[in-house]
């Protein structure tokens, strides 16, 4: 389940980079924001990917482990805040847990 959460946040992001590209009012600023995080979730894939005893998407390396270390507890905060806004038993308000867990183990298996 951890997985699947991942995988769609991954999802997610690569449809922002698209439709960032796609406008013309975009920053380069702001790609680059969802291109270093879309970077950390493919860390965090393949973190899931390596506790399952799979080959990983991506190699993990030491810097990309900083990355993710530093990047990731943020982006779980945003959503925690943002929770209170879905209700009870919504999709939205169970993607959330879900990737508010999912975050969680990663983190715990960077450590």
């Amino acid at each position: 389940m951890a997985q699947n959460a991942i995988q769609s946040t991954i999802r997610k992001s690569e449809k922002v980079i698209q439709t960032l590209s796609i406008k013309e009012s975009s920053k380069p600023a702001q790609i680059k924001r969802v291109e270093e995080r879309l970077h950390v979730f493919y860390t965090a894939d393949s973190l899931l990917m390596i506790a399952l005893d799979e080959k990983p998407i991506v190699e993990v390396t030491k810097t990309d482990l900083e990355n993710l270390k530093r990047i990731l507890p943020p982006i779980k905060k945003q959503i925690e805040d943002m929770l209170y806004k879905f209700s009870n038993g919504t999709s939205q308000h169970t993607l959330a847990i879900r990737r508010i867990k999912a975050f969680e183990i990663v983190l715990e298996l960077a450590k």
